[in-house]
């Protein structure tokens, strides 16, 4: 949006954005803080709020919404990755970067739907699935997207 129509509409759709995931927030008792750019994270205590929490957005950003901006209007739009806590040794930096990577495949999968972290896959394949992908006719074996012209016959799912 920064290059397209200016930093100020950026800004005005990072505002909207950030009162709409305080609102979802503020139903489920979750923190919500901005991570960086254009990057929010939702903290919650429970498994189930962060599901409900998840589809909430989802529903909120994966159609997209419009802010008017300078008589024009204009559609933000976002997806929704998440992680539960898996066990005792996890940090919220872990769960964020988990949710992080969530969220990667949420967007290579259209972003409609919220994507939550599996602890069978690592932080590391969500970044080469994305690397890959982008280069081969393919279906993602983890997400489900599919990508531009092939490369060989058999590089149809990707892992």
């Amino acid at each position: 949006m920064n290059d397209r129509f200016g930093h100020d509409a950026g800004d005005a759709a990072l505002s909207a954005a950030g009162s709409r995931i305080a609102e979802i927030g503020a139903r489920f008792s979750a923190i919500p803080f901005r991570k960086s750019g254009d990057e929010f994270v939702l903290l919650t205590t429970n498994a189930r709020d962060a599901k409900q929490c998840a589809d909430a957005l989802a529903e909120a950003f994966g159609p997209g919404f419009l802010i008017t901006f300078e008589a024009s209007q204009l559609t933000v739009r976002g997806a929704v990755g998440f992680s539960v806590r898996q066990d005792n040794e996890a940090t919220l930096k872990r769960l964020v970067d988990q949710a992080d990577a969530a969220c990667r495949r949420a967007k290579l999968s259209g972003g409609i739907k919220p994507v939550e972290w599996s602890p069978e896959t690592s932080l590391d394949d969500s970044v080469s699935i994305r690397k890959r992908c982008s280069h081969c006719q393919a279906r993602c074996a983890n997400c489900g997207a599919t990508f531009p012209e092939a490369v060989s016959e058999d590089q149809r799912s990707v892992a």
